[in-house]
């Protein structure tokens, strides 16, 4: 904050500008005070009048229906009145509509015969007028006449206007650039040279003089084959206009030495066209258009650079001058004035604000896809994506994005968009493919190059225009995500409804209708009452009225008793000794059902659906569920397979069950399901982390959250090493088994994923086939030893080109971060008196489930470091155990931007572990606790950004593609941006927790942040 100040003196230093703005508002509302106490003609000190004044020239492309018409009435000068009280609701439809070859060619047709009213807004004569109220007056009515034409012009049927600058002082700007320059240069896109160029625009120049030359520039022309620019070039010049091909993009081999040492390299010439590649040429072409005279004392010649935006007006003019002269923008206005550049004593360059002049477009389809319009302002995502598709083939697409569409359907906007989406994780909140998203993503790839379309001149076929630019190369990937894409019915065509309803109507009864039947125990996966157990009362195979999809009623418990002693008072055991039953109607595809059942006898006729809906009676049917359970625990027909469940009873049953209690839990994940065991061993361990925190011992408690694979494992380790005892020999040598379990683990991946990516061994042997398949056979959770053949066949299939390819397209399936640095050195790892060093233990990838604690001592205080597992389906039971932690650490993998979740392969990682983020800093129960954000694993991402580009997966990135220091910025500030509260600060590092000595730094700054945080808390400091 700045040094208090006298109230009538000026604003200085760094907050300058704040400080003006404030006082301009403060003036600004003693102005309107003393307006408000008197009437507006009674006021005639001009200390009461307010003058506002335009600093800069806003550029106006689009305008609503009421702001067009709005500003026509001030063009015009009229007075009117609104009529209250009188509207009318005027609703317009829009559908998607593919046009037609025909169509296309219509409308070409008819731009031709009206292109002559296409004009662009003319200066008065000097001779018209005498004074500036004068001139003023006559524009106005030019600019009056000049809109209404246009809007007659786009009211004929099947025309479209693209949005043009309506704003009069920017049309201002072109003529003094106009009436100032020798030449006039159109910079278009050279993939679409007609719907950017201004045909009038050069009529207007030779209006103002005859003796000014004018040049249309096709830049971006490296994005185009030879074919096609000779195609071009033979346009322009059966039709004598004066144009020269251009790429603003600086050749790496180019410098300034070398174009001092071949000054006589000329332009290439295509069909009588210059290509222009080089700066030197582009000035000495200029110079050569523009008679320049070499001759001591002559004025410079001024070439006036004007340009649509987006088409590298700026890049153009920056190459030019040899360095950064003026800012690049991808939307008008950035330039607001007309600024000169001098490049020598002999060429001046005029650069004209960003101007959008009118020109013909085939709707806004054909806007969004030529960059006209911003991707951001896209409503309507299908029509510019199934434009796309009537132009560039299907097989390309496949290609390019690696997916895969239904060869029995026509291809549509949304199959393509859905399979996008569901390839690079684009979901929505409902886990469903985000289309908008790919389509924004497809978009942005055509306005870039990356996914190329040429325009034909006219009276060429599209089709045989751009026959090269596609390769006729097809691609197997994608055949698993087309699959999974069909059995969730998110996809459509004929063919692919006849095989949906085909598969419903044969396999509609053997999925679940044998299984849920009344008294099986059931898993619930989602829901308030997710990761509980619960029995089935009634099932309901074929839906119902309400209901159309297959559900069960279900009962179970919600809260169980809690401990109670002796020690306790009567009332506190009663209170202590309570359970919470429910009953709820959960879908199938919420439930997974057990290979148990209990055979309890509920009433039906109070548990039932139309019970539930009315309160009194649903309290009745929690009264007989709680008694009927009760019942079944003092019989004593319980088994071990739901004594966690539904074994509850009085206070003997509670004094027993307590959360520390691990005897049961053995019995019970031996005789439970897979996916069971995983949910009583999270349960089992939150039960007793619960019962542990409440007697917690004094000392400064830190929780280290993130997602899994975010690296909150390995930070601990290192907390283990550098502020603790470290791992002693017998430690490490519990380490090795889960080294090669590692080791196993990845080289296993690497072959299934073969199998799902369609990659074929580099090897076609089948001696190395069968070596795979004797590595793909091993139990890698068994894994004790490393010993021959193993060794040897690991190593050579790590070696194979196929195994190398799978492991560089990583992000499409599972691998662990640790998989190169094993494989790569397996003769260490081989060895009889192998010991893992600190770094393989480090790197040892083993899955958190349930609660890791840490105590260490740092200078005489204790910091209590909290690992919790990051299960999606318990975070709700764990969250608020911590309440007024010291400090959260959160932990962010910034390698995780092109991965998907383990628990869910179509959500992708950094997108889970923000919304994570968010759901901590905003609890209520961390308001006091200091958040430390540690962005993880930047050597991952230095390696990973080289190829796999950040802005695939989050297009608001706009910053270079292969900069990794850009790329973790940006990923801070996403998660930066999350924090609502503008007063708790987020202290971030970034980290790489394999290294130990960064690790050391970072933490010693940590802990300060920790300390200080934690004197704030208790007014110390």
């Amino acid at each position: 904050m700045t040094k208090r100040r006298p109230s009538n003196k000026k604003p200085t230093g760094a907050n300058k500008s704040l400080g003006n703005s404030l006082l301009n508002e403060r003036v600004r509302v003693r102005q309107a005070h003393q307006r408000s106490k008197y009437d507006a003609e009674e006021i005639e000190s001009a200390a009461f009048m307010e003058v506002e004044t335009n600093k800069y020239i806003d550029s106006i492309t689009d305008e609503t229906s009421l702001e067009e018409f709005l500003a026509k009435a001030q063009l015009a000068g009229t007075e009117f009145t609104a009529e209250r009280q009188q509207f009318r609701v005027i609703e317009k439809e829009t559908a998607v509509v593919v046009p037609s070859r025909i169509d296309y060619e219509n409308n070409l047709e008819l731009q031709r015969q009206l292109e002559h009213r296409l004009r662009i807004p003319r200066r008065p004569a000097r001779d018209l007028y005498n004074t500036a109220e004068e001139l003023t007056r006559l524009e106005n009515e030019s600019f009056l006449k000049w809109r209404s034409d246009l809007a007659e012009l786009q009211e004929n049927d099947g025309l479209a206007l693209t949005p043009f600058e309506r704003n009069p002082d920017m049309w201002r700007e072109l003529w003094r650039v106009v009436e100032r320059s020798d030449v006039v240069v159109q910079i278009v896109d050279a993939r679409n040279p007609l719907l950017f160029w201004s045909k009038d625009l050069d009529a207007y120049v030779k209006e103002v003089d005859p003796a000014k030359e004018v040049l249309l520039l096709l830049n971006k022309s490296d994005l185009l084959e030879e074919d096609q620019m000779a195609g071009w070039a033979r346009y322009f010049v059966d039709n004598h206009i004066n144009a020269a091909f251009w790429t603003a993009i600086e050749e790496p081999a180019e410098t300034e030495a070398e174009c001092k040492s071949t000054p006589s390299t000329a332009a290439s010439s295509i069909n009588g066209l210059s290509f222009l590649r080089t700066r030197v040429q582009l000035i000495e072409y200029l110079k050569s258009i523009g008679h320049v005279i070499d001759a001591p004392g002559c004025k410079p010649i001024v070439v006036g650079m004007v340009g649509y935006p987006n088409v590298g007006k700026s890049s153009t003019i920056n190459r030019i001058a040899g360095g950064k002269k003026v800012s690049v923008s991808a939307t008008p206005g950035k330039t607001r004035h007309f600024q000169t550049v001098h490049v020598d004593s002999q060429l001046v360059l005029c650069d004209c604000p960003g101007l959008v002049m009118p020109s013909f477009a085939f709707g806004r389809n054909e806007m969004f896809l030529n960059g006209i319009l911003p991707v951001h302002q896209m409503r309507e995502h299908f029509g510019p994506i199934a434009l796309l598709l009537s132009r560039i083939p299907v097989s390309f697409f496949e290609h390019m994005y690696s997916v895969m569409l239904p060869e029995n359907s026509e291809p549509s906007a949304l199959n393509l968009l859905t399979s996008i989406a569901f390839m690079r994780g684009f979901m929505s909140a409902s886990g469903i493919p985000d289309c908008s998203r790919a389509a924004r993503f497809v978009i942005q790839d055509v306005v870039s190059g990356r996914l190329r379309w040429v325009a034909p001149p006219p009276g060429i076929d599209q089709k045989e225009f751009n026959s090269r630019l596609y390769s006729a190369e097809t691609s197997s990937a994608g055949r698993v995500q087309l699959e999974q894409l069909e059995k969730r019915g998110l996809l459509e065509g004929a063919g692919i409804l006849n095989k949906k309803i085909d598969s419903q109507f044969f396999n509609a009864k053997i999925i679940m209708g044998k299984i849920m039947k009344p008294g099986k125990v059931v898993l619930v996966l989602r829901g308030k009452y997710a990761g509980r157990k619960a029995l089935v009362v009634k099932a309901q195979d074929e839906g119902g009225a309400d209901r159309s999809y297959p559900h069960a009623i279900i009962a179970g418990i919600d809260k169980y008793p809690l401990k109670i002693t002796k020690s306790m008072g009567k009332k506190k055991q009663e209170k202590r000794n309570k359970l919470k039953p429910f009953v709820k109607v959960v879908s199938y595809s919420h439930l997974l059902p057990t290979r148990y059942s209990v055979d309890v006898a509920f009433d039906k006729a109070n548990i039932n659906k139309e019970s539930l809906k009315i309160p009194k009676k649903k309290r009745c049917a929690l009264a007989e569920i709680k008694s009927k359970f009760e019942e079944r625990y003092k019989t004593g027909k319980n088994n071990a397979s739901h004594d966690g469940l539904l074994s509850i009873g009085g206070g003997a049953r509670a004094e027993a069950h307590q959360p520390g209690d691990r005897e049961t839990a053995p019995a019970r994940q031996a005789q439970c399901t897979k996916r069971a065991q995983a949910s009583l061993i999270r349960s089992d361990s939150l039960n007793r982390y619960m019962y542990w925190i409440s007697r917690i011992e004094p000392g400064l408690c830190i929780t280290v959250k993130g997602t899994g694979e975010s690296g909150k494992s390995t930070f601990i380790k290192q907390m283990r090493i550098i502020h603790g005892n470290g791992y002693s020999d017998e430690d490490k040598r519990a380490h090795i088994r889960l080294v090669y379990q590692n080791v196993f683990m990845a080289i296993q991946s690497m072959i299934r994923a073969m199998d799902t990516l369609g990659i074929e061994f580099g090897d076609p042997s089948e001696e190395l086939q069968e070596k795979a398949a004797v590595v793909r056979a091993v139990d890698f959770e068994s894994v004790t030893s490393f010993e021959e053949p193993y060794v040897s066949y690991i190593k050579e299939l790590w070696e194979d080109s196929g195994i190398q390819e799978c492991y560089d397209r990583r992000r499409e399936y599972q691998l662990t971060d640790s998989a190169k640095y094993y494989l790569s050195d397996l003769r260490r790892l081989a060895v009889p008196d192998y010991l893992p060093t600190e770094q393989d233990i480090l790197r040892v990838r083993v899955p958190t489930t349930g609660i890791i604690e840490y105590p260490f001592d740092l200078e005489q205080i204790i910091f209590r470091m909290v690992d919790v597992g990051g299960q999606r389906s318990e975070r709700r039971k764990w969250i608020h155990c911590f309440e007024n932690v010291t400090s959260i650490m959160f932990l962010v993998a910034l390698s995780e931007y092109d991965q998907v979740l383990v628990e869910c392969d179509n959500e992708n990682r950094m997108e889970e572990s923000k919304a994570l983020f968010r759901t901590i800093i905003t609890y209520p129960w961390f308001t006091n606790s200091s958040v430390i954000l540690f962005l993880n694993k930047k050597d991952l991402l230095e390696e990973k950004i080289l190829y796999s580009h950040l802005a695939d997966y989050f297009p608001e990135y706009d910053g270079p593609p292969r900069d990794p220091i850009a790329a973790r910025e940006f990923i801070l500030k996403m998660f930066v941006d999350l924090n609502p509260d503008a007063d708790k600060i987020i202290y971030s590092h970034f980290t790489c927790a394999t290294d130990t000595e960064n690790i050391r730094f970072v933490f010693a700054a940590v802990k300060d942040t920790i300390l200080q945080h934690n004197l704030k808390e208790y007014n110390l400091v």
